[in-house]
């Protein structure tokens, strides 16, 4: 069965490798995903006792901050290392990591590459986050006697119905594993569903939530915001968003004119692609890269793009409003605990599925409110700004909300620490 996955596998990367080259996604560090590492790295990996760490992109990175902290504190005579596959996702966890630590691309799911990889790098512990199942990167990890262990996993309803296809196949991939935490009871009954044993199966919460120390966020940044001015920030989105987001500003602008815009797109290479936009409905862009404050031309005909990384979370201190991006297309929305943070009023739209769980807790908290179109969104934007009282209370219900749900972290490296005095891995 391996060897069919790996050449169905080949199959689909060469056809994609066009439009991998079109999209401008080659990078230097792409050679460690084919198994190539510099002569450096292979040094640096030589009599090391590695942790192993696999976070896909920016949300599992982030989310892995503090387990990555936890684990540092508990085995500190340990060399870490986190893979990525993300360009973003890798400047992310170098940002979560000290200057000792290795972050590293992840290999691509074939078996030769997953081997040699697995042989260069051979780990005491492999920990993925979230629910990334490579079958020949799990499968060389056990040959090694390394089972993996998972750890804040999820599996959407999506998700779900496509492993369920190929479940006699990913049953064997998941005996591998010696320890699954799940977020929710859902997912976990989604997982022995799937093939994982259920004396294995934990629910520990989402570390998402334990990013709440809110003094660690970095929130500096000078917007050059005037007294009278109020921030609503469009966190994270994705095309077809910001037009939306645009319009919906351009009414408010006209009843609020000390409200100022900042679209924080989730991949900044649109930056270009947003100031056309930003153009076409009327205003000037700003990068918040090159902000200079300038009373003639800044205020209500300017709107801000975050085109930097890794200060989104930080910025939702000055927003006086919140939109959760990736909720108003089909795209699943993405992580809100951030803005609830700094007791943000929370908005998203009606497809959060990727957040389902989080969703959840909010809304049935009163603690955000979800729309179904631009004019819902106008709709609620206009009572937040009216209300100042109704602000704090959402905010208030935002913040406590996560505090409740803290935890995971905790539950999760306590799990691995059981799991090594009983030798295991």
């Amino acid at each position: 069965m391996l060897i069919l996955y790996d050449i169905l596998y080949i199959f689909f990367a060469i056809c994609y490798f066009p439009v991998f080259l079109i999209r401008r996604k080659y990078h230097r560090g792409f050679l460690m995903r084919l198994g190539i590492f510099p002569q450096g790295i292979i040094d640096k990996l030589k009599s090391k006792k590695i942790i192993w760490l696999h976070a896909v992109s920016v949300g599992e990175a982030q989310a892995s901050g503090t387990l990555i902290k936890s684990l540092k504190e508990i085995y500190p005579d340990c060399f870490l290392v986190v893979s990525t596959v993300t360009k973003t996702g890798n400047k992310i966890a170098r940002n979560l990591t000290d200057k000792q630590d290795l972050v590293i691309y992840s290999p691509l799911d074939i078996g030769f590459v997953t081997r040699r990889v697995v042989n260069l790098i051979s780990p005491k512990i492999f920990i993925i986050a979230e629910t990334e199942i490579w079958p020949n990167l799990i499968i060389s990890l056990a040959e090694k006697d390394v089972p993996p262990i998972l750890v804040n996993g999820r599996i959407s309803s999506a998700s779900f119905r496509g492993y369920k296809i190929i479940r006699s196949f990913l049953r064997k991939v998941l005996e591998s594993f010696s320890l699954f935490c799940m977020q929710t009871e859902k997912d976990a009954r989604r997982i022995i569903a799937l093939g994982a044993d259920e004396n294995k199966v934990k629910v520990t919460g989402n570390m998402k939530f334990d990013i709440l120390n809110a003094q660690n966020l970095n929130h500096n940044l000078d917007l050059s915001l005037c007294e009278n001015e109020q921030l609503f920030i469009a966190g994270s989105t994705h095309r077809g968003e910001e037009e939306i987001i645009l319009e919906v500003y351009k009414e408010l602008n006209k009843d609020y004119a000390g409200l100022r815009l900042l679209i924080a797109p989730r991949h900044i290479e649109r930056t270009q692609e947003i100031e056309r936009l930003i153009e076409k409905f009327g205003f000037e862009s700003q990068k918040v890269s090159r902000l200079t404050f300038n009373r003639e031309t800044s205020g209500r005909r300017q709107v801000l793009i975050l085109d930097t990384i890794g200060q989104l979370k930080g910025l939702y201190a000055l927003a006086e409003l919140v939109f959760i991006g990736g909720s108003l297309i089909p795209h699943g929305g993405q992580n809100p605990i951030e803005a609830a943070v700094f007791y943000k009023p929370i908005i998203f739209g009606p497809y959060m599925f990727n957040f389902s769980a989080v969703t959840e807790t909010l809304l049935k908290a009163q603690a955000a409110i979800m729309v179904k179109d631009s004019r819902e969104l106008k709709d609620e934007c206009t009572r937040i700004l009216n209300d100042s009282a109704l602000r704090k209370e959402l905010g208030r219900r935002a913040k406590e909300a996560a505090q409740e749900n803290t935890g995971a972290t905790a539950k999760n490296t306590n799990l691995i620490k059981e799991l090594i005095k009983m030798g295991v891995n």
